[in-house]
């Protein structure tokens, strides 16, 4: 009997991961807690009312020994379960907090223990069958309660029942013999719920945690999911070399435009632009220090732009911008005007100052029946334009009319800046 309760008391068997283990074990070390100081205050009530027992069966110097040895251990155990260092316990090795409890338990339960030893023959006492009751109820009270963890409760009840079982068979009698017997089945039938106890809420806290990290799996997939759609539609939509708009992005924001221009909106006018020389930076720097160079060239337009103006790299060496028509086309001269100044400066590429330079071709919109293909055209023809006047500079046109007489794009000679 003794072996089969010994076996019962034994730690349920669990598999977990180290933080599996460590969350299950903080959230049970936290479940004990709440529960134990309740459980310690009642047993505060009960060794005082023992304690009078005591003295009135076996004399004041015998019971006051008995109630402060037990006193003492349960303020013990109290003061240090509602203080701030079972909380940082808890936080860094939750299964030491509960080693910790249990071994409280033990002492407690060893002085309950005692009792039996020191009453000696039961039948000796007035009140020795309500000693009896007594350990019996506060055992099974230890275990209902304390069954979170088995061993807490059960190293509080399985030493004073074993004490009372053992101190039953000694005083003979067949009425103490079917005690005895009685009193360890209790203990195995205790020993069994706590056990069963135990390992249903370990179950619920593995299934608690399992459907908490399935969450916070699920919301990383999710944020990961988020994230690569994002970036998907930023690289649809931008160059990968310059991080400007790319030619699809720049196509729809066209037709976008005129849309809006034909409904009345404001007009708008495109830049078309590229990188002087640059087939010869490719050829003698290499084509690392190319790439560097748009990057460059597009980092120092984005610098320049305002509201409402829209960059991207067409292809290659050539940029396009959109601007919106505003001040009867000043603004658009100024600007123009600007992106060719500040390539006039020399730009840093592979370690050296190097002079490049931007043509520039501008076509607007202000409303007419024009295709995208239309301004294109034109800006296109305005940026040959620009070459062809010695590079540097830019130039103007204004797109054909689709009204049948076959006229042609005119290029206004602007001057640079």
């Amino acid at each position: 009997m003794l072996a089969r309760i010994l076996a019962i008391c034994a730690p349920p068997s669990v598999t977990m991961d180290e933080t599996e283990e460590r969350a299950v074990r903080g959230k049970q070390a936290r479940i004990v807690r709440r529960g134990l100081s309740s459980t310690l205050a009642g047993s505060i009530i009960v060794t005082n009312i023992t304690g009078f027992l005591l003295w009135l069966n076996l004399g004041a110097e015998v019971a006051l020994a008995w109630t402060a040895g037990a006193l003492a251990v349960v303020m013990a155990r109290l003061s240090f379960n509602l203080s701030p260092r079972a909380d940082g316990v808890i936080a860094t090795a939750p299964g030491r907090f509960l080693a910790l409890t249990a071994t409280g338990a033990l002492a407690s339960g060893l002085i309950w223990a005692s009792l039996p030893v020191l009453i000696g023959d039961p039948r000796a006492l007035d009140d020795g069958a309500f000693v009896i009751f007594i350990l019996a109820g506060t055992s099974a009270g230890a275990v209902a309660l304390g069954a979170a963890h088995a061993r807490i409760a059960l190293a509080f009840a399985v030493p004073m029942l074993l004490s009372l079982a053992a101190s039953l068979v000694f005083h003979g009698g067949s009425t103490f013999l079917v005690f005895a017997a009685c009193v360890l089945i209790f203990a195995v039938l205790l020993a069994k719920g706590a056990k069963f106890g135990e390992s249903t809420l370990i179950s619920a806290l593995r299934l608690n945690y399992e459907k908490s990290r399935l969450a916070d799996s699920l919301a990383e997939a999710n944020a990961r999911a988020v994230d690569a759609m994002d970036r998907l539609r930023h690289l649809a939509h931008h160059d990968g070399l310059t991080d400007v708009a790319n030619r699809h992005a720049f196509t729809e924001e066209l037709a976008r435009r005129i849309e809006t221009a034909r409904a009345g909106g404001d007009g708008f006018a495109v830049m078309l632009f590229d990188v002087d020389h640059f087939k010869t930076v490719n050829d003698t720097l290499g084509h690392a220090a190319g790439d560097d160079l748009l990057r460059t060239v597009a980092a120092r337009c984005r610098a320049m732009l305002g509201p409402g103006d829209f960059l991207a790299r067409f292809g290659g060496d050539e940029f396009t911008l959109l601007t919106p028509m505003s001040g009867g086309g000043g603004a658009v001269r100024h600007l123009a005007g600007r992106l060719v100044a500040t390539f006039a400066e020399p730009v840093a590429v592979a370690g050296r100052e190097i002079d490049i330079g931007i043509s520039v071709g501008v076509a607007s919109y202000r409303g007419e029946d024009q295709s995208a293909d239309d301004l294109l055209a034109a800006a296109d023809k305005a940026l040959y334009q620009a070459k062809a006047d010695g590079r540097g500079c830019w130039r103007a046109a204004e797109p054909a009319r689709r009204d049948g007489r076959g006229e042609s794009d005119r290029v206004m000679r602007s001057a640079a800046g």
